[in-house]
């Protein structure tokens, strides 16, 4: 998510809104391992279907996908799938 902290904002662009992802806007990137470069997104949701559809459309089927833990990537089907666990420092 793209935003910043709501406390950190000046009063007047405070949303006071609640916290979490409210006034955030959602990205996802991939990166091409032959050229290196990373291709980020401006994607409508954070759901399952929406970030399954972002990773499927460029990747080849039997690829190693690697994401992080959220449960949106589970279940995806033709490509091995690893996961990073960024709460234990990975």
């Amino acid at each position: 998510m793209v935003g910043g902290k709501e406390a950190n904002k000046h009063a007047h662009k405070k949303l006071k809104a609640g916290r979490g992802t409210v006034g955030k806007t959602a990205v996802a990137g991939l990166k091409d391992r032959g050229t290196g470069q990373i291709r980020a997104t401006v994607v409508e949701d954070t759901s399952g279907p929406t970030l399954k559809q972002f990773v499927y459309n460029p990747t080849e089927i039997g690829a190693t996908v690697y994401t992080d833990d959220a449960t949106a990537y589970k279940g995806m089907i033709g490509m091995e799938h690893e996961t990073v666990k960024h709460s234990v420092g990975e």
